[in-house]
This record gives C-alpha cells, sequence and structure tokens, in this order.
C-alpha cells in the first residue's frame, strides 16, 4: 500500500518528539543545577502546590497526569525530606491529606525557580514571549482534546 502521510509526518509524532527533547532538557538541567535533593517529578509537586489550590493526592494526580500511586510515592519522598506536610481536610463530605510546602519547601523552591526562570529567558530570546504563549494555549487545547475524546485517565 502506497500512503500519502505517515505517522512520522503528523502532528502527533512532532509533538511526541518535542515532548521528548523538552523532558530530556529539562532532565539534563535540573541534574546539574541541583544536588540531587529533588527530581524533577517532586520539583512539579512543589510547583503545583505553590499555585495555592489545596489539592488533594488524588486532583494533585490528575493535574500532573500521573497515577494516584506514583504522586504518593512524590509527596512521601517530599515529606521525607521536610519539604511538604500533609493536613488533614474535606472535601466532599470526604477526609483528605492536603500537601502543603513547609518552609523548607519553599525556600529550595524559590531556588530552584529563580534558577528555572533565568535558564527560561535564553528560549524568549529565541521566540517572543507571545508565540509562545499562543502555542502554549493551543497545545493544550489539542492535549484536552484528545483526553476527552479518547477518554484519556491517569487514575
Amino acid at each position: 500500500m502506497n500512503f500519502d502521510k505517515h505517522y512520522v509526518d503528523s502532528l502527533i509524532y512532532e509533538i511526541e518528539l518535542l515532548s521528548r527533547v523538552c523532558h530530556e532538557t529539562f532532565k539534563r538541567w535540573f541534574d546539574k543545577n541541583t544536588i540531587g535533593d529533588l527530581t524533577v517529578d517532586e520539583f512539579v509537586v512543589l510547583d503545583t502546590l505553590d499555585l495555592g489550590h489545596n489539592l488533594s493526592q488524588i486532583e494533585l494526580a490528575n493535574t500532573m497526569l500521573k497515577g494516584k500511586a506514583h504522586t504518593g510515592k512524590f509527596l512521601d519522598s517530599l515529606e521525607a525530606k521536610g519539604m511538604i506536610t500533609r493536613l488533614y481536610d474535606t472535601k466532599n463530605s470526604r477526609m483528605v491529606k492536603i500537601p502543603i510546602m513547609t518552609e523548607k519547601g519553599k525556600q529550595v523552591y524559590d531556588e530552584l525557580r529563580l534558577k528555572i526562570d533565568a535558564y527560561s529567558s535564553k528560549l524568549n530570546k529565541m521566540y517572543p514571549e507571545t508565540k509562545i504563549k499562543n502555542l502554549q494555549i493551543e497545545l493544550k487545547k489539542f492535549r484536552e482534546s484528545i483526553t476527552k475524546m479518547e477518554n484519556i485517565s491517569f487514575n
């Protein structure tokens, strides 16, 4: 059979490649700029907690597109490192633990954010901020459409 277009020529494949390159780039940068105190996934947890939405473990997992068990491991590790604490709260008439950043966690997070912001400014010099923001909006819409169409859940 002859095909006019191959999978490797598709938008989905290009996004997959971009995702792999971005993940590897950030992992390398992260490993170089941290002392091993934190993993990339743990940093993402702290970054998400910094938004201040008081998310439960399940809500945090959904936000990060990770499984509940994986998210629990990240939270356990951050708690053992003294970077978060978990407080009891009620959501939908159920008792849940809400992870909250400690002062130590906030200090580590803030220091890393300053470094990340400086690194990100290099990218902003290559592409105007409006183009990056528009691309980010379109990619999020695309991801959400696929997630809905395929009924994808990570829990």
